[in-house]
């Protein structure tokens, strides 16, 4: 994945968590439980991520959008299924949308993949936050410190986030 796509869809997500609710307190019954609607066929050439879907993809997220720009997500992924910064962008569309089960698998499947991918682990350690599970979200946050040692803006992101968030008993 280029550079210029993945430093936009980053600040996208960035811009994005102001907005993202809080963790859902409803007991485990009454939260929502539906699948990501179904990817549509891929249609670029295999192993080779089509710019104009991930440009596409981009602005729709920009747009708090996420319920469009996932079907291209999960178009893109189809035709490059060990890509990294596909599976956790697709995670990442999948928490905002509220998928967070389907969103800590595709986050876990993105570390499998690619275990030095930090803003993976970033994302992961943003939806432990929001799941009210901080000591998994702090593993998260040692991961992208280990990965990122000096000038890690996923590492001071996810620092402030999890000192933002009010303490815990876990």
């Amino acid at each position: 994945m280029g550079l210029r796509i993945t430093v936009a869809v980053f600040a996208v997500a960035l811009a994005a968590v102001a907005t993202v609710p809080a963790a859902d307190a409803r007991p485990a019954s009454e939260k929502k439980e539906e699948t990501p609607p179904p990817a549509p066929p891929p249609s670029g050439a295999v192993g080779h991520p089509r710019q104009s879907d991930f440009d596409t993809a981009e602005q729709l997220m920009a747009s708090d959008r996420f319920e469009e720009a996932l079907p291209l997500l999960q178009s893109i992924l189809n035709d490059n299924p060990n890509d990294a910064g596909a599976l956790t962008y697709v995670g990442f569309a999948n928490r905002r949308l509220g998928y967070l089960k389907e969103a800590l698998a595709y986050y876990q499947r993105a570390i499998a993949k690619d275990p030095d991918y930090k803003r993976a682990h970033m994302f992961l350690g943003e939806l432990y936050i929001g799941m009210g599970e901080i000591a998994k979200a702090r593993a998260e946050l040692a991961e992208v410190k280990r990965i990122c040692v000096t000038n890690c803006v996923e590492a001071e992101y996810l620092a402030s986030a999890i000192a933002a968030e009010p303490a815990k008993a876990e």
